[in-house]
């Protein structure tokens, strides 16, 4: 349904060079998990992203922290390991051009799809 699909759009953002989830996330990844829960069958792809603040050498490894710590979070209420891939874009896939700070924050963020696979 659309509502559905608006939970699955529902990204999950990040301060500058964090990892760690702000309570309002939660809030999000708990629809999230509950989507999951009415779906069993439903696979998801966890895809970390960053501004374009740092190098690759910084970056690539935030994205993929960021994917994990939102997979730790929903097998912490339940949703199993198997059902959820991590990967990172780190900062090649931009929401928006990073021209400022309010749009690097828009970047920082982690985007949900359903894995095919």
């Amino acid at each position: 349904t659309s509502s559905e699909r608006e939970i699955l759009k529902e990204r999950i953002f990040f301060d500058l060079r964090s990892a760690v989830l702000h309570p309002g996330s939660k809030m999000q990844l708990d629809r999230k998990i509950k989507l999951m829960n009415e779906y069993p069958e439903m696979r998801l792809r966890i895809l970390g992203n960053t501004c374009d603040r740092g190098n690759e050498e910084i970056n690539i490894p935030l994205g993929l922290e960021r994917a994990k710590a939102v997979k730790e979070y929903m097998e912490s209420r339940g949703i199993e390991s198997s059902r959820l891939v991590t990967a990172t874009q780190s900062s090649y896939d931009p929401l928006v051009p990073n021209v400022d700070e309010e749009s690097r924050a828009v970047n920082r963020r982690c985007d949900f799809e359903v894995d095919r696979k």
